[in-house]
């Protein structure tokens, strides 16, 4: 009797290190597909810094 219960006390404990050290395969999820429609493009807001305005050649110190 006290053979049965050490041989199942060890195919337990190999079973236990088994999962722990390979674990279990979870299943990998579904990568959600792309939306064909686009999200409309964010709001101009008071902090974006407009784009400079450019100076004429002719009024350059350089040009003159």
């Amino acid at each position: 009797m006290k053979k049965a219960i050490v041989l199942i006390l060890s195919l337990l404990l190999f079973v236990t290190f088994s999962f722990s050290v390979l674990g279990c395969k979870k299943k990998e999820e579904a990568v959600p597909e792309a939306s064909t429609v686009e999200a409309p493009a964010p709001a101009a807001t008071a902090t974006t810094a407009a784009p400079a305005a450019e100076t004429p050649a002719a009024e350059t110190p350089a040009a003159k």
